[in-house]
């Protein structure tokens, strides 16, 4: 029998750890929004 996706996402979480997903945007696609000084995004590019 197969496994669903849950199944197999929750056992590769127990084998290798949490996932996780990012993106690294263009600093121009970043919406005004959120301010034109981002230190964190500058910190990590």
């Amino acid at each position: 029998m197969s496994t669903s996706f849950g199944d197999r996402l929750t056992s590769s979480i127990r084998k290798y750890g949490p996932l996780c997903v990012g993106f690294d945007p263009h600093p121009n696609s970043i919406p005004a929004l959120f301010g034109e000084d981002l230190p964190a995004i500058k910190a990590f590019s």
